[in-house]
């Protein structure tokens, strides 16, 4: 999810990189300066390529106790820093005092990076968020609004020029005359996996290029199944045609393999909705299926004789095995299956 919290940190992170240090050209670039901080859970150091791109990190390790410091930087007095992590940046500001001291308050495993405000650098345009989340899941047969929130006004044709819905072009406008947001209406969607991309064509109103293309995708689904509902393990209707194929309900999914209860598994090969397998009676079958990069979505079923069903389970047989048994000792432990994948 190129949208979560997680992801936009560490894109932060990248964009400070990027923009402050480049390509890492110059042994200047290797210069730490690490001034004390009189604390011994508080690291400070300052770092650039070269005099007016330097930046000063100033970190408090401590899980639960608030850091007052006061950490040389490499700014005369009277300088304006801000804190540049943040994407708003005019959320901390500092005014360099005397002997180029910044002195302020950290909260326990906070993080400042302060850079002078008359030389911030401009970062590169990103995407902020979209709609519907990323791997939003959406029944079929209704029509789907998707908007793309930028962090900065954007040029409209490029944008549009860049965004692509399943790999194609689409028709989409601007919500509002800077373009901050674009926005599109998907009709007619088939049953399965759908990515909404903005690639590296898009540029802001200044004509900065993005950092990074952008990705997200959400699903449609005819009818609930494991993209709704990963806890769905136990499909009615997998086992079909009297025992001789399996109908698969995993749209969007690219590959699956196959089991019978405590056999092998299959190779993996390509998603289809309708495969042969000849079933056995009483025994479940279980298939695996990778689903956007994921091969955690798992299916059984089990049938006795055409609509007579049995309990699917991960495996054929389980035990319990404790002090009170004294570990399989006194008695193996031998448990029964009381409904589907519960023992």
């Amino acid at each position: 999810d190129m949208t979560s919290a997680a992801y936009r940190y560490v894109q932060r992170l990248n964009l400070l990189r990027q923009s402050y240090f480049g390509d890492f050209g110059s042994t200047e670039c290797d210069r730490l300066d690490t001034p004390p901080t009189g604390f011994e859970d508080v690291v400070a150091f300052s770092r650039g390529c070269s005099a007016d791109r330097k930046v000063t990190l100033i970190a408090n390790f401590h899980w639960e106790a608030v850091r007052n410091v006061s950490v040389e930087t490499p700014w005369a007095a009277g300088t304006e820093v801000v804190d540049v992590l943040p994407e708003d940046e005019t959320a901390f500001g500092a005014v360099v005092g005397a002997g180029g001291a910044v002195t302020l308050e950290l909260r326990p495993l906070q993080v400042r990076v302060l850079a002078p405000r008359p030389t911030v650098r401009a970062f590169p345009p990103v995407v902020a968020s979209v709609s519907p989340a990323h791997a939003s899941v959406f029944a079929a047969g209704g029509d789907i609004d998707v908007s793309i929130r930028f962090s900065r006004a954007m040029d409209e044709a490029s944008v549009r020029a860049a965004l692509r819905v399943d790999g194609r072009a689409v028709e989409a406008r601007c919500a509002s005359k800077t373009c901050e947001e674009i926005q599109l209406h998907l009709s007619g969607l088939e049953e399965g996996t759908h990515v909404v991309e903005v690639g590296l064509g898009a540029r802001d109103a200044d004509g900065e290029g993005m950092f990074a293309a952008f990705r997200s995708m959400f699903a449609v689904e005819a009818r609930p199944g494991l993209r709704s509902d990963p806890g769905l393990v136990e499909q009615a209707g997998l086992i079909c045609n009297y025992l001789t194929e399996l109908c698969h309900s995993a749209p969007g999914a690219t590959w699956m393999r196959i089991s019978n209860l405590g056999g092998e598994w299959t190779e993996w090969q390509p998603y289809q909705k309708t495969s042969p397998w000849q079933a056995t009676p009483g025994r479940a079958v279980l298939v695996q299926y990778h689903v956007e990069g994921s091969a955690s979505y798992i299916a059984g079923d089990c049938v006795l004789h055409r609509q007579e069903r049995c309990r699917a389970s991960w495996h054929s047989e389980m035990f319990l095995r404790t002090d009170a048994n004294k570990w399989g000792m006194l008695d193996e432990g031998r448990m029964e299956l009381v409904d589907h994948f519960t023992w």
